[in-house]
């Protein structure tokens, strides 16, 4: 006996939510959403007082990054984008990397070019080691994109940092 198409669509929302950790409407909020919340709304944060876990560690991955200054400082290779595996995010992302306190695996976490960037135009900082005590600044400066946009980005700003090595 062939299946209603209402019988379809309940046995695909079914297997999808099997493969999922949870089927729940109201998501766990990660860290990295907590990161870029707080950056949103804040004019001045630290890693540890938005996130879950204590920062030990955190470093800022600018455009055109090298996945070996990562992996050097403790993350994977597949946590950063190339040339060879997603050029447009390579050439225009920013990034966090936190490495936490209590010895959990480090992450990476991005920011889309046109919300937040990590590496403010002009300035050098990238591979600024940071830890989750230092302040952040933040401030939100117009940025115009190839397309004539023209929007509002968070810019993050690192007073107490210091840069280790160029990327």
């Amino acid at each position: 006996m062939p299946m209603s198409i209402l019988q379809s669509i309940l046995v695909f929302s079914l297997s999808g939510c099997l493969s999922l950790s949870t089927c729940s409407t109201e998501s766990e909020s990660t860290d990295a959403d907590r990161l870029k919340s707080a950056i949103e709304t804040s004019s001045e944060l630290t890693l540890n007082e938005v996130l879950s876990k204590k920062v030990k560690d955190a470093y800022v991955f600018c455009q055109y990054n090298n996945w070996e200054d990562g992996v050097a400082r403790g993350f994977s290779r597949k946590q950063f984008y190339s040339i060879n595996n997603n050029v447009h995010r390579w050439e225009t992302y920013t990034a966090l990397g936190l490495i936490p306190d209590d010895g959990s695996s480090p992450e990476v976490v991005w920011f889309a070019p046109d919300e937040i960037s990590a590496c403010p135009p002009g300035s050098n900082v990238a591979l600024t080691h940071l830890t989750g005590d230092d302040r952040i600044t933040v401030t939100a400066e117009p940025v115009e994109f190839a397309d004539g946009r023209a929007p509002l980005v968070r810019m993050l700003h690192y007073p107490t940092a210091t840069t280790t090595n160029k990327q």
